[in-house]
């Protein structure tokens, strides 16, 4: 909880990555996500180095789960899509299964440094339709490519 305490807090103050500013909707950031199979993809549509991504998902029951707190380094281009079910070179720490089918909510956080970054929530009204051709993107369209 403190990790998540602490990654959560230094967003509030995030600034600019890749045209996003706080004006903007904190949870509404430059990715989107997929299925293959029972694999979360997410594909990251700014270039951006990575040295923390956090994951968080909701179950119908509300209960939450942290499935993925990775640190490292990783350079990524826009439209570089990620397996967040799978490990990630260049990143560690936890990474645990998730069950697509029961996520109401998904939060992912992506940090660039201390004070910059961004994040992307989907779902909130039942269980998220993680789409297996298409992408859903953070404010809830769906697209046939992942980075507009």
């Amino acid at each position: 909880m403190g990790v998540k305490r602490g990654v959560i807090s230094s967003l509030v103050v995030l600034v600019t990555v890749g045209g996003l500013t706080a004006c903007e909707s904190f949870a509404r950031g430059p990715a989107a996500v997929s299925r293959d199979g029972t694999d979360l993809l997410v594909a990251i549509c700014v270039d951006l180095t990575v040295n923390r991504i956090y994951g968080e998902a909701a179950t119908p029951s509300s209960r939450e789960v942290d499935f993925a707190e990775l640190e490292g380094e990783l350079t990524v281009k826009s439209g570089t899509v990620l397996n967040l079910s799978r490990p990630i070179d260049g990143l560690d720490g936890k990474l645990e299964p998730l069950d697509l089918t029961s996520v109401n909510e998904l939060l992912l956080i992506f940090k660039q440094g201390p004070d910059d970054g961004f994040a992307a929530q989907y779902g909130g009204d039942g269980p998220i339709d993680f789409p297996t051709d298409g992408w859903l993107q953070s404010d809830g369209s769906r697209t046939d490519e992942p980075c507009g």
